[in-house]
């Protein structure tokens, strides 16, 4: 409080409780929140002055000119005290400027500058919530955000009255975000992106962003499809192998979702897959259970997806099984201008021989042996056969496998670069040719040892057989013999050699 004193029977007010005597002294700014009940503006001034209330510093208007005055006493000093309460009630920071005047007695005279005294009414905070927390709920879609529209946020805390006064701006487009894209239940979701209307909102404030809790993002279903590779038949088997795999999405051709399983590359893994019956048929239908969702790469985005089923395969075939399995034909060169060609088996039905082919083109073959086959095994079978009278040259070969009921399967074709014999390459002759029976034939080539003399159906069966020893006639009988094209085949130590003869 200022300090009253008497000099030759005057007061006086020391520097240290007014900056200029006579000015009223500001008993403290007020600072309340929109909304409250707006307090008093108090200023203190030299007892028989008179305080007024400006809103400018300088001129301006009295805003008060009651004079609420009150004597007061400190003990020793008498001041004035004047309260001023504004009518203002929205947010903003209001300055008032108190003045005193000098009454008729007074002989410390007031001064004519206004002492501030401020009111600031600060914004009312806002509480922002989620009308409805599920209205947020999303299947998976690759992205972090989620939809809100201001329809599903919730003001709190509006000072009654200003209902219709203060409200989300309906033109505002907020977003709503999630920490990460990944599927889940009780997830947070940050919202930003609002802003207030209204004739009261100067006198609100909300925060910037605000979070809703227990939102969940499901799964996205798909479906997956697959296709099998054909296979033969077997007794009682109806297990398929699957070949390709994928996913679809739940709605078929569906764009946005087939581009998101291509970026997040995922397919589904495992399962069993079986034909409707295990008997040979096309387009047979398989189904596929037990499977599950993957990465294709080492990602975990598999676990977005949900696997709704998987779609039938309806082109699922089971085929005759072949007579024979082969798992090799290879040829390569061997000794003395020969070929040693060689094969194997896995399994064999029925399998009555092999009849050895060739062909210098690759278009027209003829027989030059037979190999017996080894009926139905399903162990591995290995087969060997040397043509001793290959050409020089690219030769071609192939093998005809004969069933015991005729039918028959050609294998695939190899070749083999000969280098021939050398010198003259051995002939074997028949005479008379065509015949009607008995044809006598001569070679080239000497024999030193025993002759076997093969006698093939322009089919590769054979149809007699027979051993000549050495120095003894090489003849065949062929009047029992169907009229048609023959081949007779000389078999000795070194090689073999053929040759065609008619029967009339």
């Amino acid at each position: 409080m200022p300090q009253q004193g008497t000099e030759s029977g005057q007061y006086f007010y020391s520097a240290s409780s007014f900056s200029v005597i006579g000015t009223p002294v500001n008993q403290g700014s007020q600072v309340i929140t929109y909304g409250a009940t707006t307090p008093g503006l108090t200023a203190t001034a030299y007892e028989g002055q008179t305080i007024v209330w400006y809103d400018a510093a300088t001129g301006g208007n009295v805003v008060s000119t009651e004079l609420n005055t009150t004597s007061s006493y400190d003990g020793t000093t008498k001041v004035v005290t004047s309260t001023f309460t504004p009518s203002v009630t929205s947010a903003n920071t209001y300055t008032y400027y108190a003045q005193a005047s000098n009454s008729s007695t007074i002989t410390c005279p007031a001064s004519t500058a206004r002492t501030p005294v401020t009111l600031t009414i600060n914004k009312k905070p806002l509480a922002l919530s989620a009308f409805d927390a599920s209205l947020l709920n999303k299947v998976y879609d690759g992205t972090a955000s989620a939809s809100i529209s201001v329809d599903n946020m919730v003001l709190a805390d509006i000072v009654s009255g200003d209902g219709g006064a203060v409200f989300l701006n309906p033109s505002a487009a907020p977003t709503a975000t999630f920490a990460d894209k990944r599927a889940g239940e009780n997830k947070v979701v940050t919202v930003t992106g609002y802003s207030l209307a209204g004739t009261a909102a100067g006198n609100y404030s909300i925060p910037t962003s605000f979070t809703v809790g227990g939102v969940t993002i499901s799964r996205l279903g798909v479906y997956g499809m697959f296709t099998t590779a054909p296979r033969e038949y077997i007794e009682g088997d109806r297990t398929a192998e699957v070949v390709h795999r994928w996913l679809r999405p739940a709605v078929v051709g569906d764009p946005v979702v087939k581009a998101l399983m291509a970026s997040d590359s995922v397919s589904h893994s495992g399962g069993t897959a079986l034909f409707d019956t295990e008997f040979i048929g096309t387009e047979k239908e398989v189904t596929l259970t037990g499977a599950s969702i993957i990465d294709k790469d080492t990602g975990e985005d598999h676990l977005n997806y949900e696997l709704l089923g998987i779609d039938a395969y309806p082109l699922g075939v089971i085929e005759k099984p072949l007579p024979v399995t082969l798992l090799s034909f290879e040829g390569k060169q061997g000794s003395n201008a020969s070929v040693n060609l060689s094969w194997r088996t896995a399994t064999e039905k029925d399998n009555d021989y092999f009849q050895v082919e060739r062909s210098q083109d690759g278009r027209a073959f003829a027989a030059i042996g037979q190999v017996k086959g080894n009926g139905t095994t399903n162990v591995v079978q290995a087969y060997s056969y040397t043509d001793g009278t290959a050409p020089a040259g690219t030769v071609y070969y192939r093998l005809k496998q004969v069933d015991y009921d005729g039918k028959f399967e050609y294998s695939k074709v190899i070749a083999v670069k000969a280098s021939g014999r050398n010198g003259a390459e051995a002939t074997l002759v028949a005479k008379p040719n065509p015949t009607p029976g008995k044809v006598v034939l001569t070679s080239t080539e000497t024999a030193t040892g025993p002759v076997t003399l093969t006698l093939y159906h322009s089919s590769g069966r054979v149809v007699a057989q027979k051993l000549v020893e050495q120095g003894q006639e090489l003849s065949l009988d062929l009047a029992g013999q169907v009229p048609g094209i023959y081949y007779v085949q000389a078999q000795t130590a070194t090689g073999k050699s053929t040759t065609r003869v008619v029967k009339q």
